[in-house]
């Protein structure tokens, strides 16, 4: 008979050999570009509380899926772990010979290992929770006025577990953390810690771990009637299917921590860190031929991305804080809300890393976003620029790269979204028309407009043998349709002036972005 304990034990090999055979070739950063990462026994015990989750009791194996669909989206991201694991293992001899395509499979090791079949876009289970069910009354029923955390955690999981909610540990940690005000980086993992103990409670428990002297006592910890009130409100949310970083409000993206989520725009995915670890990889290839090439001279002129759908300025925000000196990103939205969101998160991120005669805080030199479509976005809109009337271009072109997560998912497919992604993102950020494509048209149709320099400057692009390409996140059905449609040399190609490079999969496999090059 198979134990769980068997289980686990195999859980924990079998994850242990999948890391040791990948190590030789995951890639590390230059000191310049590191973070303060977790320390080591963090991510030791991150490997732990993974294979424990395979074998809880409460992960039925129907529902796996859509628990691990956050996965890669708690405290210990998909970007932080592969720089942590990278530069624990690796020598700078072995990276320089890397491009970016094999640092992305690599180290896609990592995350493929611990979100198991993560899923982008998940369909719930056929029990899900009824739109009659008196939500209240089942809450009431489960949880005790007087629980413990230690209680109200394993009630809550497993209220949401039967109720078919994606992802019920993670969402039952997170909100009592939320509802409690404990601290984002550590809250989380003492929360984690209490729910891994068992009745009864150990008199001595085990001093290596990290938060222990506080764990016990947090554990057998009860609520306030207020923080009561307050978690309560926000379980009820999360029965009705609402999205977490919606309940809480802000989530974490690649280096950015607490990044500021509201609805209806869409909630940052972790693939989409793989897409802006692919833009910095051509930036950094861009910074490294510039500084080449005028080894004896300074040039001053910064790296211009062009980020097409904003959101929550997750992409854009991204890249600026990865290169605060060399990079200018201007991103585009058709929602206003979006729009202010960006620029506020950017204020968040960027204040700080803006030079200081900047006024008044502006990081505008740095990432700006505003109201406009891909369609719109051109130089033949003008404006007026002083008391003469004479008239000027209103956007300002020449960009280097362009990058973009489009609306991409094709219109018969968006039956099939998961109700907590239907119910609550923005159809329009969701939805690319009939094919998905509709966005993306509109994109590959402006690429050589955006990427070309004004008649009054110099061709940078020209002289210093640049090429200028476009990132896009985009459906594992467009990738070969792309192909085919902008194959170098062919009709389209030659008369858009774009042609398609490369496709490259996702941490699960899926062909999910491709990369364009204007001609």
């Amino acid at each position: 008979m198979v134990t769980r304990r068997s289980i686990e034990a195999f859980g924990l090999v079998l994850f242990s050999l999948i890391i040791v055979a990948h190590l030789h070739y995951l890639p590390v950063s230059s000191a310049s570009d590191m973070v303060s990462l977790p320390s080591v026994s963090f991510y030791r015990k991150s490997v732990v509380d993974v294979c424990n989750r395979i074998v809880s009791p409460h992960n039925s194996k129907s529902k796996r899926i859509q628990q691990y669909h956050g996965l890669c989206r708690k405290r210990y991201s998909y970007s932080k772990s592969c720089a942590f694991i990278s530069a624990h293992t690796c020598n700078k001899q072995h990276i320089s010979s890397l491009n970016p395509l094999p640092r992305l499979k690599d180290t896609s090791c990592v995350l493929k290992s611990t979100s198991l079949l993560f899923s982008t876009y998940t369909t719930p289970d056929d029990n899900s929770l009824d739109r009659t069910t008196d939500i209240k009354g089942l809450i009431t029923q489960q949880i005790s006025t007087d629980a413990t955390i230690y209680e109200l955690l394993h009630s809550s999981i497993q209220l949401l577990d039967e109720q078919s909610i994606p992802e019920p540990d993670e969402s039952v940690l997170h909100l009592v953390s939320h509802a409690l005000n404990l601290d984002w980086e550590n809250g989380y993992r003492q929360l984690r810690e209490v729910l891994k103990l068992s009745l009864p409670f150990p008199k001595d428990y085990d001093s290596k771990v990290l938060h222990s002297e506080s764990i016990l006592t947090l554990a057998q910890q009860t609520l306030t009637s207020k923080q009561r009130t307050t978690y309560l409100t926000l379980l009820e949310r999360r029965l009705h299917f609402e999205p977490l970083q919606y309940i809480i409000g802000h989530w974490d993206f690649h280096y950015l921590t607490g990044l500021k989520i509201r609805k209806p725009m869409l909630c940052p995915r972790p693939e989409t860190e793989e897409l802006v670890e692919l833009v910095l990889a051509d930036i950094d290839q861009l910074i490294k031929k510039r500084q080449l090439l005028d080894a004896k001279k300074e040039d001053n002129r910064r790296i211009r991305i062009l980020d097409v759908g904003s959101g929550t300025g997750a992409i854009g925000i991204a890249i600026s804080h990865r290169y605060p000196k060399q990079v200018q990103v201007v991103a585009l939205d058709l929602l206003p809300k979006a729009v202010d969101l960006s620029n506020e998160n950017a204020d968040k991120f960027l204040s700080s890393l803006v030079g200081r005669d900047t006024s008044n805080g502006n990081v505008s030199s740095l990432y700006q976003a505003i109201t406009c479509s891909a369609k719109d976005y051109t130089k033949n809109v003008v404006e007026s620029i002083d008391t003469t009337n004479n008239l000027q271009p209103k956007y300002e072109m020449n960009f280097d790269i362009v990058v973009s997560n489009p609306p991409y998912i094709p219109k018969q497919d968006m039956q099939d979204l998961s109700t907590d992604v239907i119910e609550y993102e923005s159809h329009d950020a969701l939805c690319g028309g009939d094919d998905g494509l509709n966005v993306v048209r509109d994109i590959v149709n402006r690429l050589p407009e955006w990427t070309s320099s004004p008649s009054t400057v110099t061709n940078y692009q020209q002289e210093k043998g640049e090429t200028r390409y476009c990132w896009m996140e985009v459906d594992d059905s467009h990738p070969s349709i792309m192909e085919q449609w902008l194959a170098p040399g062919s009709k389209e190609s030659i008369r858009l002036g774009v042609e398609y490079c490369s496709g490259y999969k996702d941490f699960c496999g899926r062909d999910r972005f491709v990369k364009l090059k204007v001609v």
